[in-house]
């Protein structure tokens, strides 16, 4: 092995973080988060982790995604004890060659082949012990598209939205959420968080063309189905079901019965986790 210095080094800490760089389709999901009984991403990943690694290992990931809701670029982190950190090197350097980096990428080869086709894993890169997959994300960008028009080929990843829609009523709506401020009106009810503020920077409906539209958000951080009650909201005022003026006091109101309904999680992505140096 090429690496004895660095890794008595390592040794010294004790312990291995890893960052994941993945993407998933949530269709076969009931969410990122581990649930007893159900299928989730993460109990996807970690099985495939303990067949790598051959111990259990637990992932922390950017944030929870909710039943069917996919992700584009999503980030999650473990610890791997030093011991098994240095078995498993052993074991891919016979495999993959003797550079560390030939090693990482046989091990998201390998994991690629063990979490079935609706995750894909593209990298795998170790970071300091005080870097958070969750907590030293900076900001986080949500997609979510609908359609005006029937149509069976986009129908699994867009919204059918069959009355129309006052495109120019919905932006200007959107506008007003932007801000940080208390979001309670558009979180689950009894959800889990312990703060209910959250900076919303980026809140916009771009015309995707053909009938089709797709709303963006970027805020720090979201509370539990935050975007697709906020998308309820802007659709309703699109309709007509609510005024543009009635937007800040459904914000102000705190309470989440006054702000429309949520849309389905099959349109929803998780577009982008941004970090302070990346």
């Amino acid at each position: 092995m090429r690496f004895p210095f660095f890794r008595f080094i390592r040794t010294f800490a004790g312990v291995r973080r890893f960052f994941l760089h993945m993407a998933y389709n949530g269709r076969s999901f009931c969410g990122w988060q581990v649930q007893p009984g159900v299928p989730s991403v993460q109990g996807a990943v970690e099985q495939a982790l303990a067949v790598l690694f051959k111990t259990p290992l637990r992932l922390t990931g950017a944030g929870r995604t909710d039943t069917g809701v996919h992700a584009v670029s999503y980030y999650a982190h473990f610890d791997v004890e030093e011991d098994v950190w240095v078995a498993a090197v052993a074991r891919g350097e016979k495999a993959a060659g003797a550079v560390l980096t030939e090693v990482y990428a046989h091990w998201v080869y390998q994991l690629n082949a063990l979490v079935g086709p609706d995750i894909a894993l593209y990298r795998l890169f170790e970071v300091p012990l005080d870097r958070h997959a969750r907590f030293s994300a900076v900001e986080r960008t949500y997609r979510y598209y609908i359609h005006l028009i029937k149509n069976p080929f986009i129908a699994e990843s867009s919204h059918f939205v069959r009355q129309s829609v006052d495109v120019a009523a919905m932006r200007a709506a959107a506008a007003l959420l932007v801000g940080q401020r208390d979001f309670s009106a558009f979180e689950k009810l009894h959800g889990a968080d312990s703060s209910h503020i959250c900076d919303l920077r980026r809140a916009e409906i771009q015309d995707l063309g053909e009938g089709r539209y797709c709303f963006v958000f970027s805020a720090d951080r979201f509370l539990r189905n935050m975007v697709r009650a906020m998308v309820g909201t802007l659709l309703a005022v699109g309709q007509g079901r609510f005024a543009v003026s009635d937007v800040p006091a459904i914000l102000d109101g705190r309470d989440r019965g006054q702000a429309g309904e949520s849309v389905p999680g099959h349109a929803l992505f998780l577009q982008e986790v941004r970090y302070p140096d990346w």
